[in-house]
């Protein structure tokens, strides 16, 4: 952050200079995007708008305030509008409305930057619905395009879900709910709870330093923080080893993706329609489950226990629908973990819902649920694996595994008349577990069949199925 301050900072003072006493007519020199946030990397271009108000000679001061930027090497992202034509390119494109959100003034007229800022709130407020619709999508469109942060071992730290635009994603949404905006308003209208931004702030920190580490060793513009350059990065920024700075990276990366699929599910169900149009009805989904606004949640009257995060969760992954936040955190309250029939076969049905499990396990584990529930998982989490047979940490590659072999089961075209005759819950289960042990010295064939007993037996599987997964 110390790099996009000072990069900041040296631009600013080169286009104070650059505009010097230019006359006739009001103008100001805005900085957009990460130039305006102070968040520059090595390559990163630098969006900068010349705002005039009619200046007679607008073209003539724009060359003179681009030309030392270009002749330095620098990628300049530049335009030259009114207000006016500011505005109305921001109720046309989304980059250009919400690059604009994070607007700062570098030198000129206060009053015109003021009144391009203003503007550009208020136009977020008034197409709150669309933009945070928009947002969303591009977060879901990231995701599909470049995976998530935390379980890919080539991650992209800007794209990838979980990464700097997904941060900034938050921000821009909370400039759809009014003043202070960002994620202070989030925070004031409940959507974040008080200690979210510190985490996220910090989060946000972490991914510059890589990112500024990743731009200095490559010399070029790629966010993509490939195996061979982990090592060095690594060194860069002081983490152990490349190992290491993965699961450190992964960690930040999951719990920005966990808030901000949190924050726009309740965003979207706020514009839905809020509780209380709904008169605060709950759809009652049997064993102390209930779905409120959209969000699968516990009974007011729900004792919570492992059978009923289980239950929650498998409905959760089979609707879809996101856990709600404090129901989750309520799980917290479980003092031990006893695992009965019906914890076991929510479990299975949790499995047995295939792709729409992964979200699930991710909200559980940033609970601090899922390590109750599963020990073993804390050994897996965010574990890299470096050969060119995989493309996921441990954990997601199992998160995988289940939801390939979930699809067996459905019978959509594929022949998989054998799968389906097989007992489904241990294929999900040995899904599952299949690489438990990668996490523990020796064989990982070897520990892992031996940890997945043990854990077969802890969650109550009979003997005949415990032999069965131990040879799968």
């Amino acid at each position: 952050m110390a790099f996009g301050r000072a990069l900041a900072e040296l631009l600013d003072s080169s286009l104070t200079r650059s505009l010097g006493g230019a006359a006739d007519g009001r103008l100001a020199v805005v900085a957009i995007g990460s130039y305006g946030r102070a968040e520059l990397c090595p390559g990163s271009d630098i969006d900068v708008v010349l705002v005039h108000d009619g200046h007679t000679n607008v073209a003539e001061v724009a060359e003179r305030i681009w030309y030392p930027l270009w002749d330095a090497g620098f990628v300049l992202g530049q335009a030259t509008n009114t207000v006016k034509e500011q505005v109305a390119l921001a109720e046309r494109d989304l980059h250009a409305l919400t690059a604009l959100l994070d607007g700062r003034l570098v030198t000129g007229d206060s009053e015109l930057f003021a009144d391009l800022a203003g503007r550009i709130r208020r136009l977020a407020q008034r197409r709150r619905a669309r933009l945070v619709d928009d947002l969303r999508s591009a977060a879901d469109g990231r995701r599909e395009k470049f995976g998530l942060v935390a379980e890919m071992l080539e991650p992209n730290l800007k794209d990838g879900n979980g990464g700097l635009r997904d941060l900034q994603s938050l921000s821009w949404a909370g400039w759809t709910l009014g003043e202070p905006g960002g994620w202070a308003a989030l925070v004031e209208q409940g959507y974040l709870r008080t200690g979210d931004p510190a985490r996220l702030a910090a989060a946000n920190a972490r991914l510059l330093d890589l990112r500024v580490a990743l731009h200095r060793i490559t010399g070029s513009r790629s966010d993509v923080l490939r195996l061979q350059e982990q090592d060095p990065v690594a060194a860069q920024v002081g983490a152990a080893d490349a190992d290491a700075l993965v699961r450190e990276l992964a960690g930040a990366a999951r719990t920005i993706s966990w808030l901000v699929t949190d924050v726009f599910s309740r965003l979207e169900a706020t514009e839905r329609g809020p509780r209380g149009r709904l008169s605060g009805r709950d759809r009652d989904l049997g064993g102390g489950v209930v779905v409120r606004d959209g969000l699968v949640a516990f009974s007011a009257d729900a004792r919570v226990d492992a059978t009923l995060v289980l239950r929650a969760a498998a409905a959760a992954a089979e609707l879809p629908a996101s856990f709600d936040r404090a129901s989750l955190e309520s799980s917290q309250q479980m003092r031990g973990v006893e695992w009965d029939v019906e914890a076991r076969e929510a479990f299975v049905d949790l499995l047995r819902a295939g792709r729409g499990a992964v979200p699930v396990f991710e909200a559980l584990d940033q609970a601090g649920v899922l390590s109750q529930l599963l020990p073993e998982w804390e050994r897996v989490r965010s574990l890299p694996q470096r050969n060119a047979y995989h493309r996921f940490t441990v954990d997601r590659h199992l998160l995988e595994a289940v939801a390939e072999c979930a699809a067996l089961l459905d019978d959509d075209g594929f022949d998989g008349d054998v799968a389906r005759r097989a007992r489904a819950d241990l294929l999900l289960l040995a899904a599952l577990l299949h690489d438990l042990g990668k996490g523990m010295a020796g064989d990982h064939s070897v520990v892992g069949a031996k940890a997945a007993v043990e854990l077969a037996r802890r969650i109550g599987v009979d003997e005949s199925g415990v032999a069965t997964l131990d040879w799968l």
